[in-house]
Parts: C-alpha cells; structure tokens; sequence
C-alpha cells in the first residue's frame, strides 16, 4: 500500500522481511530490541520448517528522503511469545527531533489502512509499545478507525533508553545498601516462590489487569 511518497509493506513470514529491513533493525538494535530478537528466532524457525503457533506479522513503513531514496521510517511487528501474544511493537532509527506531528500522522494513517485490509482481529490490538509519539499516533488513528477508544491516556508502562560511555562510567560498589546482600548465582527451582512474589508484585501495579495472588 502507498500514498505518495509513503510506503507500507507487510510480511506475513520473518523470512520474507527484506534483507534492508533487517539491517536498519540491526543497525539500531537498542531502539528494535523488542522486534529484532523474535524476528531473528522467527527466521531460524522457518529456516527449519517450524511456524508459529498463531499468524504473526511485520508491518514496514518507508517514504523518500531528501534523496530521493526510499528508507525505513517505521517497524512494526504483531509476534507471538510461548505464553501469548505479543503487545504491537513500534520501532524507528529516526531521532526524536524528526518525529513531528506533520511527519508521524500521515505514516501511521497508511499504517493503519493496511493493517485494516489483514485478517487481523480488532482485538488483538490491545496494547501498542514504542516511542512516544509513534504509540500516541497510532492508538489515536486506530481509534478513528475502528471506534475503540484507549483505555486511558496516561501510558501504562513508561521506560527510558538511557547509556554510559567510558568517559561517563563511574564504578561503585554492587551494594549500596548496607541492609543488602548480593549472591550472583543461576537461578533454581528454589527461587521460584520469592521470584513468582516479585513478578506479582511488578505486574500488580497495572490497573488494567486482574492479578491472583501466587
């Protein structure tokens, strides 16, 4: 699907993703680290003959640059985990400062329009994870697309890229509180209640979910 200079390319296999996406993926890995892994794992599957339990698919936004050339805007992958289905994740190489209104609405438009003539299910769009003004833009032209409105505008879960570099590092002791103590060890089956208690404990803050208590 196009529009002008806007480009929106799905693939319904990980190996049919192009091999430029992949290495705009790769070239960005901090950025797509909840798209490249599974869509590496993805690739070995099928390499193997092996598919997925339940449709997955990658959604590639492209448009010309001041080239002329065609690039990669956005990523967007509807994948499966062992448990279940992944959230929508969103992926860009593109800095924040170039992510404006005028050049985000019009992509997301697209991407939603060709999301609209898959077999994909409404309900399977129940969470979008990305940077912030790829998920806002999205979630507010699919709900002009198909009625269904977000849950609340404040985000769910918000997190930060963030880094160090040699000349920022400064190292300190693992313990920085006295009433801590630290055993760097695998874990084992004997961990598994006080692990299932902080798991509980992170997924309990969201409103949205009922959690049963381990």
């Amino acid at each position: 699907m196009s529009s002008n200079h806007i480009q929106v390319a799905i693939f319904d296999h990980a190996n049919a993703v192009p091999p430029h996406v992949l290495t705009a993926l790769e070239k960005n890995e901090p950025n797509a680290n909840c798209i490249l892994p599974t869509l590496q794992k993805s690739r070995q599957l099928e390499s193997s003959g092996q598919r997925p339990p339940r449709r997955q698919m990658w959604v590639v936004c492209s448009s010309k640059n001041s080239a002329g050339q065609m690039m990669v805007d956005f990523v967007l992958s509807i994948t499966e985990g062992n448990i279940d289905s992944y959230p929508l994740f969103f992926s860009t190489s593109l800095p924040v400062r170039q992510l404006t209104q005028d050049f985000v609405v019009p992509r997301m438009q697209e991407i939603v329009k060709a999301l609209a003539n898959t077999s994909i299910p409404v309900e399977r769009v129940y969470a979008v994870y990305g940077p912030d003004t790829l998920a806002k833009v999205f979630a507010k032209c699919w709900t002009t697309a198909t009625g269904v409105a977000n849950l609340s505008n404040a985000p769910y879960y918000a997190a930060k890229l963030s880094f160090c570099t040699r000349g920022s590092f400064r190292d300190r002791p693992v313990n920085i509180r006295g009433d801590f103590t630290f055993e760097i060890r695998p874990a084992n089956v004997n961990d598994i209640p006080q692990i299932a208690q902080c798991n509980y404990g992170f997924a309990a803050d969201g409103a949205s979910f009922h959690m049963i208590a381990p």
